[in-house]
């Protein structure tokens, strides 16, 4: 356990933290299972809402590195046909 007041602090955002990225990683796997069952589904109108669901929360966590930007980009490149 920390003996500083300092290493305490970090402790307690490093927790925050891991929630909040946990919980968009979360989100984002949710979407793209959401966006594979709509294009399955063939519905072109919900596959493109939930394409540019998915390519925003992506830019974001990619943009706070939740995500690697490459990772990002991927999944990015697989939503485009989609998107337009």
């Amino acid at each position: 356990m920390a003996n500083k007041q300092a290493a305490l602090k970090y402790i307690r955002q490093t927790e925050k933290r891991t929630i909040r990225n946990r919980r968009v990683r979360t989100e984002i796997k949710t979407f793209i299972k959401k966006f594979d069952e709509a294009k399955a589904s063939e519905d072109k109108e919900a596959t493109q809402a939930i394409a540019r669901k998915l390519v925003s929360i992506m830019d974001k966590a990619a943009k706070r590195s939740i995500i690697h930007p490459n990772l990002a980009r991927r999944y990015k490149e697989r939503c485009a046909p989609y998107v337009a």
